[in-house]
């Protein structure tokens, strides 16, 4: 079976993994973001004016995640070991996450949809005789057939190989209409034979692609276009079933069958030496279709869950000191924001005229050693102050 849309690149196994375009949309986004920050990082780290104070800012945010100077060293030994745990598991999760996407066998996904294709016929003589082709019908149900049938004679094609000549129905070139759901075909042919020489029929059922080789004494595909055979001696009744398997790269459809000789026959009427076979399509195919064994919003899942499962290490060992500015203004953007800072500190405490300067003075120099010690407090176990020292 040929889909317009198999080989397209929307079929292709790493496409699906990713979830399509929304992933591919979301993963180049997220590229861009951290290739951006990582270049503005860079930049500031090796910048000659600064550098040295961006290298020991960055030094004392690990050491104080690792080694807090205010715990003591059974805790920090302990916190160590906890952070040293918990990454690694974040790290073979993630490869174990990534290795199942790219390796894992795909998982089968199953759904009926209605029949509106045709099959392939090949009709071969059990005895090598040659065979005639005298009509083939096509009708969506047996009553039809002799009322307003459709004619699908042309559609028969001679074709040689190890059972001798052989009449092929191609289902590519089938005139049955495209929309219309199972139905019945009616084929009817003569042979020549000698005397004790069987007139039966070889029927096999089939689909004609690339890797359909008609030509052998059992005609085959790949690992799963299936071929359906059945022997009729004389006038036969044929039903088959089909599945058809998406495959996950590339997303070609393979088409396997079944059929069964439905005995004893009534349905045909006597046809001298004529030999008639019909053959019941059935009105709903299974289809197995390939997915994902995980996708990238599986992945996020996954690490989204585990990350929330590290939440204990803030049990454990507390959440650490308040910082209310992130990487952005601590990496990226510190002038800007240190001098928006200091805008509004003089701003918010400017002092209009010098009685009241000296009042505020006087009570600042009481309160100075108290809130001196309460600074150092804050600095110490509450808020992360770096980014308010003066340089």
């Amino acid at each position: 079976m040929d889909d317009k849309s198999a080989g397209s690149f929307q079929e292709l196994r790493w496409f699906k993994i990713i979830n399509g375009i929304p992933g591919l949309f979301a993963i180049s986004v997220t590229l861009i973001f951290i290739v951006t920050v990582a270049v503005i990082f860079i930049i500031r780290i090796l910048r000659p004016d600064d550098h040295y104070e961006y290298r020991k800012q960055v030094r004392e945010y690990f050491t104080d995640l690792l080694a807090d100077k205010n715990r003591s060293r059974h805790t920090r030994i302990t916190k160590t070991i906890v952070f040293i745990f918990l990454a690694a598991g974040l790290l073979g999760l993630t490869i174990y996450n990534v290795d199942k996407m790219i390796n894992d066998d795909p998982l089968i996904s199953s759904n009926l949809e209605d029949n509106t294709l045709s099959p392939s016929f090949l009709f071969c003589s059990l005895s090598n005789n040659e065979l005639f082709s005298s009509t083939a019908l096509y009708s969506t149900t047996p009553a039809d057939l002799s009322k307003e049938p459709i004619n699908l004679t042309d559609s028969l094609n001679e074709i040689n190989g190890e059972n001798g000549k052989c009449l092929l129905f191609d289902g590519r070139n089938s005139l049955k209409p495209k929309d219309a759901i199972g139905g019945i075909y009616d084929f009817e042919f003569s042979q020549l034979t000698s005397q004790n020489m069987s007139s039966g029929l070889l029927v096999f059922v089939g689909d004609t692609n690339n890797e359909m080789n008609w030509t052998t004494t059992i005609p085959e595909g790949n690992k799963f276009s299936n071929v359906a055979v059945e022997i009729i001696t004389g006038n036969g009744l044929i039903q088959y079933t089909e599945t058809r398997y998406k495959t996950l790269n590339g997303g070609r459809t393979f088409r396997s069958f079944q059929c069964s000789l439905i005995q004893p026959v009534d349905y045909f009427s006597d046809t001298g030496a004529l030999i008639r076979v019909g053959i019941i399509a059935p009105k709903n195919v299974l289809i197995l279709t390939e997915e994902p064994s995980l996708t990238l919003a599986d992945l996020y899942s996954n690490i989204g869950g585990y990350l929330t499962i590290c939440g204990i290490y803030g049990f454990l060992f507390g959440s650490g000191k308040v910082n209310p500015f992130g990487f952005v203004s601590l990496f990226m953007f510190k002038e800007q924001e240190k001098a928006k800072l200091e805008k509004d500190v003089t701003t918010s405490n400017n002092i209009s005229n010098q009685a009241e300067f000296e009042v505020e003075f006087n009570q600042f120099k009481k309160e100075f050693k108290q809130f001196k010690e309460f600074k150092d407090n804050m600095e110490s176990y509450y808020v992360d102050m770096e980014f308010l020292k003066k340089q």
